[in-house]
């Protein structure tokens, strides 16, 4: 029910990914060398069938992109990478959850995604099974998500890399001795509580949404043409057909420039934040949703839940 691995977690990693249809992993810091170990295992895991999900961070800028460049090469629809922004705040958390069926297991430990933690270092993880405590699997689950869907996640894509490799070159370019400050900020964060001396100067990375300039490819020109020509001859609706990668939600949102006000409508909850961000990062303002308990609809964009709508 319950095990505790101190080496080598790869072995039960393996095992759990390859054998597992819902897959969370929520790793602080990802290394490339740390995907490199277990990418063959999510592709296994891909192609029959499971849903995975991966959440990392950018505190003080330690994930590689290389290794989000590295997990963006498994072009799977089932694969979804998103990345939460600490602005700062200490991100430190590292667990998998794997489920099938009625079955499924729980790990929590030290490891952060490299090789060396994933093999050969002393690192401690603790393996729930999920019948020793459904209420506590199902808990890591619902935490898990509330993480990857929260409002400073965004979706790990080739122009959100760039962004963040941006941030992430100017941030060790000015902090070359990032393990001795890294080691200062965690210092301070364990022994001060936030309620304590507000005066203490706390090291801190910069406040960044990493803002970029989005600028359509040669497949989105084309179209853009395309649907401005549709306009210009006075017709109401149209229809683009795109293939996955090609950046339609992009797209869709470069188009939405020519129109004060914007609804977009999806039948899952993935989809509308995901386009929520990528309209956000467009139009450089903030959109609305709608769709379960929240509704904000006063936005000039509306992200709603096809099922909200149709209440």
């Amino acid at each position: 029910m319950l095990s505790l691995h101190t080496r080598n977690l790869y072995k039960q990693l393996r095992e759990d990914i390859r054998n597992s249809s819902m897959i969370y992993i929520l790793s602080s810091f990802l290394m490339k060398s740390g995907i490199d170990v277990i990418i063959n295992d999510l592709q296994y895991a891909l192609k029959n069938g499971a849903d995975i999900k991966l959440l990392t961070g950018d505190y003080l800028f330690v994930t590689d992109p290389e290794a989000l460049e590295k997990l963006l090469e498994i072009k799977d629809d089932n694969l979804e990478i998103r990345m939460w922004r600490s602005e700062g705040i200490s991100f430190h958390p590292k667990s998998f959850i794997f489920k099938h069926k009625e079955e499924g297991a729980l790990i929590v430990g030290s490891p952060n995604m490299s090789r060396s933690a994933l093999h050969q270092g002393v690192e401690w993880n603790l393996r729930m099974v999920r019948e020793a405590s459904k209420e506590t699997f199902d808990e890591a689950i619902h935490h898990f998500i509330s993480l990857f869907y929260a409002d400073n996640t965004i979706t790990i894509n080739n122009e959100t890399i760039k962004g963040y490799k941006t941030y992430y070159d100017k941030y060790h370019v000015e902090n070359p001795n990032l393990a001795r400050e890294w080691t200062v900020q965690e210092k301070v964060n364990l022994t001060l509580p936030e309620s304590e001396d507000k005066n203490v100067e706390v090291l801190k990375e910069s406040d960044t949404k990493y803002n970029i300039d989005i600028k359509p490819r040669q497949a989105q020109i084309e179209a853009l043409d395309a649907l401005d020509a549709t306009v210009a001859e006075e017709y109401n609706r149209a229809m683009v057909v795109m293939a996955t990668g090609l950046g339609k939600t992009y797209l869709t949102a470069m188009f939405a420039k020519n129109f004060r006000k914007v609804l977009f409508v999806a039948h899952r909850q993935e989809i509308i934040r995901q386009a929520k961000e990528s309209f956000e990062l467009v139009h450089n303002k903030k959109g609305g949703l709608l769709y379960g308990l929240e509704k904000d609809p006063s936005h000039d964009m509306v992200f709603a839940s096809i099922f909200t709508l149709s209440i």
